[in-house]
């Protein structure tokens, strides 16, 4: 009988102890926070500017649609709003310093299907009041396969989408680092 007893005892004590561990977390704010919602800023940082992002790839409205993008993607967190510099407590800072378009896959009758653009920047993220660097990556690359249509006539056209797409992908995956302190 009384090995019975030990035998549930056993049992429930890894439940007991997970119980435990998990109450521990949640009253020491143990930090654990789900990808997309946390905000690692300083509470200061309330206002914040994009300036138009530099260039020396010169693409069509490549810098101007990152900076747009860049922008929109930060005022769609409530804590935080888009501002010219003058009023702003940080600001975003970027160069794009190569935009490459290269074939990666070609069938064998020597015809491009599918077609890698890549993106090489710099970023760095401010503090404009406590005057330090929040965040930088002074060598960010961000690279977006898409394939060809059947109708060649339409590249251009479909060659603009995918850098529209890569633009907006990009200014999401950077936002996100900024704001949750990767």
């Amino acid at each position: 009988m009384s090995s019975c007893r030990r035998r549930r005892a056993c049992r429930r004590f890894p439940l007991i102890s997970l119980a435990a561990f998990l109450v521990s977390c949640a009253s020491l704010s143990c930090g654990y926070v789900l990808v997309g919602k946390g905000v690692y800023l300083p509470p200061h940082v309330q206002k914040v500017a994009v300036p138009l992002i530099q260039s020396t790839a010169f693409y069509y409205q490549l810098a101007s649609n990152l900076t747009f993008e860049l922008s929109d993607q930060l005022s769609n967190h409530k804590e935080l709003t888009v501002v010219p510099v003058e009023q702003a407590d940080a600001v975003l800072d970027g160069q794009i310093v190569l935009y490459q378009f290269q074939p990666v896959n070609v069938d064998q009758a020597g015809t491009v299907k599918t077609y890698r653009i890549t993106i090489r920047a710099k970023f760095v993220f401010r503090d404009l009041v406590r005057k330090e660097v929040l965040w930088e990556n002074r060598d960010y690359a961000y690279s977006k396969d898409y394939e060809l249509p059947a109708d060649l006539g339409s590249r251009e056209k479909t060659e603009l989408e995918a850098r529209e797409e890569i633009v907006r992908d990009l200014a999401e995956t950077i936002i996100t680092q900024i704001l949750e302190g990767f």
